[in-house]
């Protein structure tokens, strides 16, 4: 194996290491929409 091949596969094996680190953020939690009454409160 040649210095080259191997600093390439050395540079790919790190690159996915890291990105398989990362954890994944989590997904905004859904809000169910609010509604309003006749004079704008919020009816639950």
């Amino acid at each position: 194996m040649t210095i080259k091949s191997a600093a390439a596969l050395l540079l790919v094996v790190a690159t996915l290491a890291a990105c398989a680190s990362q954890p994944e953020p989590e997904p905004a939690p859904i809000m169910p929409e609010v509604t309003y009454d006749k004079m704008g409160n919020p009816v639950s």
